[in-house]
């Protein structure tokens, strides 16, 4: 007898859906949802058996990470609550991220990390700007770490792909891009967790267009040198060929062999003569119950 199969908000049925509990074991079993990921068990809790629970069970513990550094915090422990702070903005990044739906439960939890990020800010051992960069009628938004004591200094571009978040690289306590002298700036571009929630989606050129109004806002400002430019991207950053197009006059780029690492890399030095850039649409998912308070 044939079964309906389950179906999702926002597009036709496909064959793999009544496949749910393939993923929903592995999950169960391994606490993991990437194949990529190492030995050992994956970083979701036990008590998630299937990837409906991600949201809920990542969101508690990252409820509970904000109260410890909450309470460092009052205990005068700034470097302690900076290090919580960061957890819980990751776990919170987790635990929307898998919700397709921009709903009062993404957006709750979404909430926590901009919360948590704010007080990294405010905590951490050098200036750390949120920067709102006017594109096309709306906005994007990336996070600009600047080195201390740099006047003129290069600028690493971060890309994050798609199961991540700008907020979640580099840690103010480990940023090896300020180890070697440079600035960062980690963008959310179109289909990004903030641009997501700005109803911003991915199109097949619009993360190049968004990258290029950031980037002209960046190389205005008098710490970076706009000469020394690089792009980091992981992932399914460089997916979209963050260089330039055929007759747009962006950057002229040189691309370097990826230095080995566990994720896929990408990195270009670019020589500025204009502005430029990358690529994702958001998925549906089939509707779940809200468990914000």
């Amino acid at each position: 007898m044939a079964h309906a199969k389950p179906t999702v908000r926002g597009r036709a049925p496909l064959a793999r859906d009544s496949q749910q509990w393939m993923l929903d074991y592995l999950i169960q079993e391994t606490g993991k949802v990437f194949h990529f990921q190492g030995e050992g068990r994956g970083r979701l809790p036990r008590s998630v058996r299937s990837h409906d629970m991600i949201s809920k069970h990542l969101g508690l513990q990252a409820r509970r990470l904000e109260a410890m550094a909450k309470a460092e915090a009052a205990a005068g422990h700034p470097e302690t609550a900076l290090d919580f702070y960061f957890q819980a903005t990751v776990q919170y990044a987790g635990a929307q991220h898998i919700i397709f739906e921009s709903n009062d439960e993404k957006r709750y939890l979404y909430a926590g990390v901009r919360r948590c990020y704010e007080q990294v800010i405010a905590l951490a051992p050098y200036r750390i700007e949120h920067v709102d960069i006017p594109w096309n009628g709306t906005q994007v938004s990336g996070n600009l770490h600047l080195c201390p004591g740099r006047v003129a200094a290069p600028l690493v571009f971060y890309i994050p792909g798609c199961d991540t978040l700008k907020e979640a690289w580099p840690h103010p306590f480990f940023n090896a891009a300020h180890q070697r002298g440079m600035h960062v700036f980690s963008f959310d571009g179109p289909g990004h967790a903030e641009s997501n929630l700005r109803g911003i989606r991915l199109t097949a050129d619009n993360f190049e267009d968004a990258a290029s109004a950031a980037l002209d806002y960046l190389v205005r400002r008098p710490e970076i040198d706009a000469e020394r430019i690089g792009v980091y991207s992981i992932s399914l950053g460089p997916s979209g060929d963050c260089g330039s197009r055929p007759g747009t006059g962006a950057f002229a780029r040189s691309r370097r062999p990826p230095r080995p690492a566990r994720r896929s890399t990408s990195s270009w030095i670019w020589s500025r003569p204009a502005g430029s850039s990358c690529s994702r649409t958001s998925p549906s998912r089939k509707p779940k119950p809200s468990w914000t308070p």
